[in-house]
Formats: C-alpha cells, sequence, structure tokens
C-alpha cells in the first residue's frame, strides 16, 4: 500500500516536473516517466522550427521570381520601344525620299487602299537563244475604288530615262531585257550597296568577328524589280502588281475570247488574212501585228499607241463580258498553265492569279466605260547624241499625275520625278480619250482551231 502511495506521488511530481519544464522550455530535467511526453514536446518544437523554416524559406523565394518576371517585362518593353523608335525612323526616312540605298522613295499616298496601281506590258519577240528584245508596249493603270474610275497612261518604250545610277539603259523599253547589274558579294551571297563599298571590296563584318573584304562582283539584275524601279523611283508611282504579255501570250489570249473587233481605216493583210476597211473581227496575229505596227523609231511608235488603245479596249470589253465560269477554265486556266503565260507579281501561283484576275476583270466591268480613261505620257520625241528618244515633259506630267493618277495623296512637284528632261518646246498631245469612244461592239465571234495532237 505504502508502495501504491510512493508511486502516486512519483508519477504525481514527474507530471508536475513535466508541466513546469514545458512552460519553462523544458529545461528541467524529468524523470523517466514523463520523458516520452517531454520528448515529444520537443519534437513538435523542432517540427513547429522545420515548417517555420521553411515558410521563411519559401518567403525569401517569392521576391527573386517577382524580380525575374519584372526584368523580362522591361526586357520586352525595351525591345517594343526599339522596334518603334526604327519604325519611326524608317518611315521617316521613307518619306523623305531616301530609302537607304540611293534611291527615292515613293510619295503618293493611297487612302485606306482606296487606289490600286497597274502595270501592264507587251515583251519583245523571243529570240532563238530565250532573251527578248525592246518592250512593245508600258502601260501604268491608276483604279480609284472609291471613285470607280480608271486612268490609263501610255507609256512609249523610247521614253528616256537619263539614270544611269539605277539603270544600264537609256529608254524604258530596254529595262526588262538588260536589267541593271547588281553589286555581289559572293561571301555573304547578296546584294551589297554603295556604303558597304570601300576600294572594290565589301567592308562589313562577319558573324566571326573578321572583316570581308571581298572583291565585289557584277550579277545581273531582276527585269522585274528594275521595270518597277522605273515607276516607283522616277514618277513616284506605287506598283502594287503587274502583268507582263509575252506576245504569244497575247496572242493566246484574244483568240480565247474569240478575236476582237476593231475598226480599220483601210483594207489591210494582218497575219495571214486580208481584211476590208471598217469593223473586222481579227485574230489573235492580226490583233498584235495590227497593235505593234511600225515600232522601230519613236514616231512610228506613237501611231501605234492610237493602235494599241483599240485593241486593248475590244480585248478588255470582251474579258469583262465574258461569263465568269468560262472566263476561269476556258480563258484564263488554259492561258496560265501553258507555256508562255501571263507574268505576274504572284509568278508560280496560278490558282491565287486567275481568281484575283477574275475579281479585278470584274470589278472593272461595273465601272462606267465614259470612266475609264486613256491618255499618252506628256512629252515630245528629241534628239541626244546623234539618237531620238520620247523625252517627259516634266511640268506636263506633274499635273497629270495629281490629276488623273494621285487622287488622294499630296500634290507632287517636279522635284519628285527623277528623269531627265531632253526637251520641251511645244505643249503635248495626250489625245487623251475615253472608253466608251473608243469601243467597237463586240459582236463578231472566231472559233478557235484545235490543235493538232
Amino acid at each position: 500500500m505504502a508502495k501504491d502511495n510512493r508511486q502516486k506521488k512519483r508519477m504525481k511530481a514527474a507530471k508536475k516536473a513535466a508541466r513546469e519544464a514545458k512552460r519553462s522550455g523544458g529545461t528541467v530535467a524529468p524523470e523517466a516517466g514523463a520523458q516520452v511526453q517531454l520528448r515529444g514536446t520537443r519534437t513538435a518544437t523542432s517540427s513547429s522550427r522545420s515548417a517555420s523554416t521553411r515558410r521563411k524559406k519559401k518567403k525569401n523565394g517569392a521576391p527573386v521570381g517577382k524580380i525575374i518576371l519584372v526584368v523580362l517585362f522591361l526586357l520586352f518593353l525595351a525591345a517594343l520601344v526599339w522596334f518603334g523608335v526604327m519604325a519611326v525612323k524608317y518611315v521617316k526616312t521613307y518619306l523623305s525620299g531616301d530609302s537607304g540605298n540611293g534611291t527615292t522613295a515613293v510619295v503618293t499616298a493611297k487612302e485606306n487602299d482606296n487606289v490600286a496601281y497597274y502595270l501592264l506590258g507587251m515583251l519583245g519577240k523571243e529570240k532563238e537563244n530565250g532573251t527578248t528584245g525592246r518592250m512593245q508596249m508600258v502601260s501604268v493603270v491608276c483604279y480609284d475604288k472609291k471613285a470607280k474610275t480608271v486612268n490609263v497612261m501610255q507609256v512609249p518604250t523610247g521614253t528616256y530615262l537619263g539614270d544611269p545610277e539605277h539603270f544600264d539603259v537609256k529608254t524604258v523599253g530596254g529595262v526588262w531585257s538588260t536589267p541593271k547589274k547588281l553589286d555581289w558579294c559572293e561571301t555573304c551571297r547578296k546584294q551589297v550597296f554603295e556604303a558597304e563599298i570601300t576600294d572594290g571590296k565589301h567592308n562589313v563584318t562577319l558573324e566571326n568577328g573578321k572583316p570581308c573584304n571581298t572583291k565585289i562582283t557584277k550579277k545581273t539584275g531582276s527585269s522585274v524589280n528594275n521595270l518597277l524601279e522605273v515607276f516607283t523611283l522616277q514618277y513616284t508611282l506605287p506598283i502594287d502588281n503587274y502583268y507582263i504579255l509575252p506576245q504569244e501570250a497575247f496572242v493566246k489570249l484574244v483568240d480565247l475570247v474569240g478575236g476582237v473587233d476593231i475598226k480599220l481605216g483601210e483594207a489591210m493583210t494582218l497575219g495571214d488574212i486580208t481584211y476590208d476597211a471598217g469593223v473586222q473581227t481579227v485574230d489573235g496575229e492580226g490583233a498584235l501585228e495590227y497593235a505593234l505596227g511600225d515600232w522601230e523609231s519613236v514616231n512610228g511608235e506613237l501611231k501605234n499607241l492610237t493602235r494599241q488603245r483599240q485593241v486593248y479596249v475590244a480585248l478588255f470589253e470582251r474579258l469583262m463580258t465574258t461569263d465568269k465560269e468560262k472566263l476561269d477554265e476556258d480563258v484564263l486556266y488554259p492561258l496560265m498553265k501553258g507555256s508562255t503565260p501571263i507574268r505576274t507579281k504572284r509568278d508560280n501561283e496560278i490558282a491565287d492569279d486567275i481568281n484575283l484576275m477574275i475579281k479585278l476583270v470584274g470589278d472593272l466591268n461595273k465601272i462606267d466605260r465614259s470612266k475609264i480613261t486613256v491618255s499618252i505620257l506628256p512629252g515630245e520625241v528629241a534628239t541626244l547624241d546623234g539618237s531620238n528618244f520620247y523625252s517627259v515633259h516634266k511640268d506636263e506630267l506633274c499635273t497629270f499625275i495629281n490629276d488623273y493618277l494621285n487622287p488622294y495623296g499630296t500634290p507632287l512637284t517636279t522635284e519628285y520625278l527623277k528623269m531627265t528632261e531632253i526637251s520641251n518646246t511645244e505643249k503635248a498631245d495626250l489625245k487623251t480619250a475615253t472608253f466608251d469612244k473608243l469601243l467597237v461592239k463586240q459582236t463578231g465571234f472566231i472559233e478557235e482551231e484545235e490543235e493538232e495532237e
């Protein structure tokens, strides 16, 4: 009994000691009976500290992540600012007329894409080596979608350029067959510009940190790009698309629409057929011969321009009034799939080309024929160094562009026109005419002969 009482007293003492130790942080040494509780207390305290330490570590880690996010955000903003500054510089440079390689930038404005510019051309006859001679027809078309008008400027192929910096030939018609040669670096495999050339070598630093110093060579330039530069650099006209016809394509196109009706002033033999004077339906070969006529001289070409407009007005009327499905399947598809398709900005994308042509033809068909005008580039025949050229009249051209080709842009002044004027002795005869006055009713039809297998 006494033993039990002593045991109970020890248990109470142990519990009391445990309580005291708990209050004081466990510094009092307990007896064995209380050790389990004290160990548990220490374990709980240790776990509590460990959790606290982890919480502190997490709290200390959070600012690092935020800092990284802030840095990335600031880098993103810096990139946006840099691109913005470069864009502003580019726009200012573009509008100021310096494109960075010595060329003059386009200044004609196009309000909300309400205006589209097209270049129409016909190549010279293809030679045995696959090259072509001087172009035989060039025109610029301004389609004002907002006002629903079309203005065409016929450009004589003998028009003088006078710009050896950008062209290796003297006339518009010669650019296609002899494009400007490019300064070229064989190491960098690209065109280089004047600022990158020192003593005939490419003065840039390569990615490996070493200087290039490759000797500059000449490389054949692009016929298309150089021809477009005639109008972007010298006339400030932004060409959206172009339709360049090989002669074979022109002949085939006329035949695919059943020929064209034109009014002959006298009886003449065209191709293998002799036609009487008056309205006649001529095939592709006949239309080509009639349109080209005498193009060997500048004066002869000026006479051709009146013939060309008759043929092209008739051809466009046929295209515009042809059923959409027929135009697609029976005219444009066989033409564009042939060996001599129309050259366009989207070469090798036939389906897109055809769709764009069909849409353009459909849109033009909605325009009143009296709202479509055709004029000759203002100028005159002039002689320079013993050769005849067609010299632009800058003042008259400036007025013409502002009146017919620049409906929404800032009015141009002659300083933007970069071609050379050889002579200006008399007011030019633009021979302006409207589509409805030039058009002959298209009633005839020539069945296309089936090709022999």
